[in-house]
């Protein structure tokens, strides 16, 4: 049964379809038995071509720390109210849903909750914003300097891979490499793990077994130090611009 997935109800959207409707949680992961491991995402809006590397949406690295805590909150809550600055962009009811909330400073200090719900907020005044958790709390927050940060469901409003390598122009984690041209704003699913395509942009041929990392949308021989391992060539690409086989490890 190669190819066959592991231990998981089948999805009605297969890996080679994309679909207009949600079909399935967004970050939601299936895993085959060969080795394939796909995430469920949503383009951020532009549309992305097939074989090409994809990366979380920016971090809002200004408005999305420091966030403080307005509402105690007991070990048994669901839940934290913190106020939402008013340089902040509007942000929809849900939008950071399936991300997650992390206590970032003072005594509670990294308790992290996977986001369930929140209300919307409207740029311009400062507003308290309810963010609800699918668990409990665990310990008592108290409102004394406690801040948290956000960081919104990375799978969500995915867009064309801009790492360089060294790390230049890092504004998203790469995530994985799509299977086929996406329409604007459809769902679809992304190879994160295992063997899937990739393009050559290292101006010179590329060995099996060589470590990869991102150069844009493709790929090229890992040399600097911090770059990103995207994975390693599994076919011998002789050509820059050149197509081969990479088994990611994302």
């Amino acid at each position: 049964m190669d190819g066959g997935m592991l231990a998981q109800v089948r999805s009605p959207q297969g890996i080679y379809k994309q679909s207009i409707s949600k079909e399935a949680e967004i970050g939601f992961k299936m895993a085959f038995n060969d080795g394939r491991v796909f995430a469920y995402c949503r383009d951020g809006g532009a549309g992305l071509t097939m074989g090409e590397l994809v990366q979380a949406p920016a971090v809002d690295t200004t408005n999305d720390i420091g966030i403080a805590v307005i509402a105690a909150a007991k070990a048994t809550d669901k839940q934290l109210s913190v106020t939402i600055l008013s340089a902040h962009g509007t942000f929809a009811a849900n939008a950071y849903a399936g991300g997650w909330l992390l206590i970032d400073y003072h005594t509670e200090q990294g308790l992290a909750r996977k986001i369930k719900s929140h209300g919307a907020f409207t740029t311009g005044a400062d507003a308290t914003v309810v963010f609800k958790f699918r668990d409990e709390l665990g310990v008592a927050v108290a409102v004394a300097t406690h801040t948290v940060k956000l960081l919104a469901n990375p799978y969500n409003l995915v867009v064309v891979n801009a790492t360089i390598t060294g790390l230049g122009s890092n504004t998203g984690r790469t995530l994985g490499v799509n299977l086929i041209d996406i329409t604007a704003n459809y769902y679809f699913w992304l190879l994160t793990r295992g063997i899937g395509p990739g393009k050559n942009d290292d101006g010179a041929a590329i060995e099996e077994g060589t470590d990869l990392t991102a150069e844009g949308t493709d790929v090229q021989i890992m040399t600097a130090f911090g770059d990103p391992l995207v994975g390693t060539a599994a076919s011998y690409c002789a050509d820059n611009s050149k197509s081969l086989l990479v088994d990611y490890k994302l």
